[in-house]
């Protein structure tokens, strides 16, 4: 909601004093970028990953013989990336967390190098670019997480996924709680969709 109250005024600031109109170019970026955060917010944000990536998941979910949800991983897009992907930004120029975490899922070091020993896959730090390859390793990732909870507890899934597989980590990381809390959202959300 700060990047409508940024437009907002920048509208006023701009519009030429003398006659009150502004300038069609200012007025166009400006009605482009509420449009863009209005999407961003709104429920079709929701219908844009599921459309775009549910198939991709399920193939995903099925190849491993996942337990974990399918609607549970499109929340991880939605908490990660949603505005990126909603805004069509390549998952090669998504990058997170100083750059240590890429592409939509965010997929850091540790989550490759957790993947393939769990999984006996050979993924590199390098396939976090491409955009398969990282639904894969994300998925791959919070799945584990969540076999890690006994397939028992989305909400513990999410706190490791962001913050971190070992409990003194996430446990003790306030943003991992509140990062969960807002993947479940999202996770209720599209289970509302199904």
């Amino acid at each position: 909601m700060l990047w409508i109250a940024v437009i907002l005024i920048l509208y006023f600031f701009l519009k030429n004093k003398s006659t009150g109109e502004i300038d069609s170019t200012v007025s166009n970026v400006a009605e482009t970028a509420i449009e863009t955060v209005t999407n961003i917010f709104s429920d079709s944000s929701y219908a844009i990953i599921k459309n775009r990536f549910g198939s991709t998941v399920s193939g995903i979910k099925n190849k491993y013989k996942s337990s974990l949800p399918i609607e549970a991983f499109l929340a991880t897009l939605k908490q990660e990336a949603g505005s990126y992907i909603v805004n069509g930004t390549p998952n090669s120029k998504v990058i997170g967390d100083g750059g240590s975490s890429i592409g939509y899922s965010q997929v850091s070091h540790y989550a490759v190098t957790d993947v393939n020993q769990w999984y006996g896959t050979n993924f590199t730090n390098d396939d976090r670019y491409d955009e398969y390859k990282n639904l894969v390793i994300g998925y791959l990732f919070l799945d584990l997480m969540y076999r890690n909870t006994n397939n028992d507890s989305l909400l513990i899934a999410y706190k490791k996924y962001n913050g971190g597989a070992d409990e003194n980590e996430y446990s003790k990381n306030a943003m991992a709680s509140s990062y969960a809390d807002s993947a479940f959202s999202h996770y209720q959300k599209f289970y509302s969709l199904t």
